[in-house]
């Protein structure tokens, strides 16, 4: 990493993601052991272009106590700020919704967080190429259209998209990223997450939520959308006790859209938060099971998607698709779709 990679991951974040500009109001919140080169990076880029900035620090949120209270230069920075760069990882996605129900400031949750991670070509991958991409996955992805999804360790799931005046389309995460979502997520990034009816076949598991990095994977039958049957795991049960902890509901999913995402730590060191990193990247489709704010995550990789029998994921990788946000974005960004080749993460 160079400085002018480091600069570049920032402007990325501030510019491209964040759409900081004059006049903007700023805060930049961060929890202790956070790198200060990086969130001086963003403050100086953010301060470049004429925003307003307040840089706040804080303890972790002590999550694990149920008298935790948010520190109150945390809150207030949530509450005052136009847009807020988010390094207090420590407050969960359910804490914030509870506190900032009707949120609509534009707040970006940054896990580029050290100097390397911000610097890095999946820091500096153009946030507008992967908004262009996602945003032609919304419309291949639309109500009615049916899809398949394949992998090498046995998945074969099939389901449709559900047709937006549907309840299921009601869900929480099924919002719109620009309109209605404040949240986006640097560096990224996922696709808009894709609620189905009608989900049946064999879904083989290579991750599932607290479950230990080396076990076999778990495989899941699904019919009408719910887990009716699981299969291997670990020897001591801690996979198929994590699904069967869910009301086996399986209506959503989304996959990684930013091909040269970083994974910066050893599955077998922690897999919660490699998977936290790993399902960035296209090598990676991840499940929601559960009907519930805090679902569990499961897996599986190098997958093959198709939509209406037109492939938009091969073998983990996405294929360029031909539309003209995602060439205009090129052309703006002087690239072509050799970006597009996925780095592996495993």
């Amino acid at each position: 990493m160079t400085a002018v990679d480091l600069v570049g991951g920032a402007q990325n974040c501030v510019i491209d993601c964040a759409q900081i500009g004059k006049g903007s109001v700023v805060a930049i919140v961060n929890e202790t052991g956070v790198d200060p080169a990086m969130v001086s990076a963003i403050e100086d880029v953010a301060r470049d272009a004429g925003a307003k900035v307040s840089v706040v620090w804080a303890e972790p949120y002590a999550k694990d106590d149920e008298n935790a209270k948010i520190p109150e230069n945390i809150f207030a920075a949530f509450r005052d700020a136009d847009i807020l760069i988010n390094h207090y990882h420590s407050l969960s996605r359910v804490a914030l919704q509870d506190e900032f129900p009707d949120e609509t400031r534009v707040r970006v949750p940054n896990r580029a967080t050290t100097a390397a991670l911000l610097g890095s070509s999946w820091a500096r991958f153009p946030y507008g190429v992967q908004k262009a991409f996602g945003e032609t996955l919304e419309d291949i992805m639309s109500p009615g259209q049916r899809w398949r999804i394949t992998s090498p360790a046995g998945t074969d799931l099939r389901g449709q998209f559900v047709e937006a005046d549907s309840a299921l389309a009601q869900a929480y995460f099924q919002t719109d990223e620009d309109n209605n979502r404040a949240r986006r997520n640097f560096p990224g990034g996922v696709h808009t997450p894709r609620i189905s009816i009608g989900i049946h076949g064999t879904l083989v598991a290579e991750y599932v939520d607290g479950a230990p990095a080396d076990m076999p994977p778990v495989r899941l039958t699904i019919a009408d959308g719910k887990v009716v049957g699981v299969e291997g795991g670990d020897p001591e049960g801690r996979a198929r006790a994590r699904i069967l902890e869910s009301d086996g509901y399986l209506d959503s999913w989304h996959s990684g859209i930013n091909p040269k995402t970083v994974v910066p730590v050893k599955r077998t060191a922690n897999p919660r938060k490699w998977y936290s990193y790993a399902h960035c990247s296209p090598k990676m489709v991840h499940f929601h099971l559960g009907r519930t704010h805090s679902t569990i995550n499961v897996a599986c990789l190098d997958q093959t998607l198709e939509i209406e029998h037109k492939p938009i994921y091969e073998n983990g990788a996405l294929i360029p698709l031909s539309d003209r946000r995602i060439d205009d974005a090129l052309t703006r960004y002087k690239l072509d779709a050799d970006v597009f080749r996925t780095e592996t993460v495993l």
